[in-house]
């Protein structure tokens, strides 16, 4: 049987995890008999987009992230429109879309899920030229990206920290929204996320019922309210029913138009990133393949 080529993209300043052991798992663990690999270090924020391009380029036949939701940004970015498949090692903070996709937060189960080499078509999409494949928010989910990004402390607590630093002093923004090819909305937003998986990462769930393989994303509008009232947002979240509160608007389509009426902070896919308004999302319909675990329900579409 001819062997698969892998090649490792390691981002070593992702998390909170030790990163000295990942080149030892992955000589211990991984299965000889079906893949050849190499590993490959990101030096500087993006490089690992070129890296998983040269990977394609140079005929291999998996691309691996091994860091955060946003190495995974980064990887998928690279491969969206390829033959190439793209596996995860989550090994960042938060890891929502490796939530999402059942991975969990163990290196040796994640390179199980990579030797068993199941793998599944997903939706990705764009919000103007900017890939996503879990999430693009406003908004206050902004503001703590940018604070989490410039962190010494990083995982549950530096979330936790960011939330409890700027819940209270954080200002709502209006925003007009236009959802497929309805009228626009105007609501004032304490927070604004357009998804297409289901996780925020530490089992925080934005929309439990979303599916990345069904052509759709979802907007939810968190509105302003008592700020007091957002911590009872958290523990709906971990329960998987943030969208069921009288605080949140959800709705579903295939194409977003969002509009601040100011200056706003955004993220996309866990990391603070510049764009400029409007802010134009689409899916973009089973455009990457990805490694999932058996009986994962994207194998069964």
């Amino acid at each position: 049987m001819t062997k698969q080529k892998i090649r490792f993209i390691i981002n070593p300043h992702s998390g909170v995890q030790e990163k000295h052991q990942i080149e030892s798992s992955i000589k211990n663990l991984l299965n000889y008999e079906k893949y050849d690999y190499e590993i490959e270090f990101t030096k500087y924020a993006g490089h690992a987009i070129g890296l998983a391009k040269d990977g394609v380029a140079k005929g291999f036949d998996i691309i691996v992230a091994v860091g955060g939701d946003g190495s995974v940004n980064e990887v998928a970015a690279g491969l969206i429109g390829t033959e190439v498949i793209m596996g995860i090692l989550p090994l960042g903070s938060g890891n929502g879309f490796a939530g999402h996709l059942g991975l969990g937060r163990k290196l040796k189960y994640a390179l199980k899920v990579i030797n068993d080499g199941n793998s599944a078509l997903i939706d990705t999409c764009l919000v103007n030229d900017e890939p996503f494949v879990n999430l693009v928010g406003f908004g206050f989910d902004g503001l703590v990206a940018k604070a989490l990004k410039g962190s010494k402390v990083r995982g549950l607590l530096g979330y936790i920290m960011g939330i409890l630093q700027y819940v209270f002093r954080y200002k709502a923004s209006d925003f007009s929204i236009q959802i497929d090819n309805e009228p626009a909305i105007n609501r004032r937003c304490y927070m604004l996320n357009v998804v297409n998986g289901t996780t925020y990462g530490y089992n925080f769930h934005f929309y439990s019922k979303a599916k990345l393989n069904d052509g759709i994303i979802h907007v939810l509008i968190i509105k302003d309210v008592a700020r007091w009232r957002y911590f009872g947002l958290l523990y709906l979240s971990l329960r998987g029913k943030l969208h069921e509160s009288k605080i949140v608007e959800l709705y579903d389509a295939r194409q977003v138009q969002v509009i601040p009426k100011e200056a706003i902070l955004m993220e996309i896919d866990g990391e603070s990133i510049g764009c400029k308004s409007p802010y134009n999302i689409n899916i973009v319909p089973k455009s990457l393949k990805v490694i999932v675990p058996k009986g994962s329900y994207l194998m069964m579409n």
